[in-house]
């Protein structure tokens, strides 16, 4: 298993998005929770395919690590990020609502939002 992960990590540092793409349903495949972080990092990968392989992967490895991996991603300004930030936060939220719950009393009245529609 860590040669696989090993080589899931290397497949989604990949600048090309195909390799990116496969190591995303490597690591929703293996449930991989050691990827997260770099998964959550190519959210942002500019390729639709890329971001959907990376979603498809977070939903399936789900629970707390990739419900905090993502919190972060509310703030920024990008409103796609956003979203998908949302999406995920819908899917994998169950797993720790009291921390959904939180966020109802940040200081960002678009934060706020957030935590009441996930």
């Amino acid at each position: 298993m860590q040669n696989d992960l090993k080589h899931i990590q290397e497949l989604l540092e990949s600048s090309n998005p195909d390799e990116t793409r496969e190591g995303a349903y490597m690591a929703m495949q293996g449930g991989a929770v050691e990827a997260v972080p770099q998964l959550v990092k190519r959210i942002e990968f500019s390729n639709p395919g890329v971001q959907e392989a990376v979603e498809a992967a977070l939903r399936k490895i789900g629970g707390q690590p990739v419900l905090f991996a993502v919190l972060p991603l509310l703030r920024p300004e990008d409103p796609a990020l956003r979203n998908i930030s949302m999406d995920l936060l819908r899917a994998v939220g169950k797993c720790d609502v009291e921390t959904l719950t939180e966020l109802l009393k940040d200081d960002a009245p678009a934060i706020r939002i957030f935590g009441a529609d996930s």
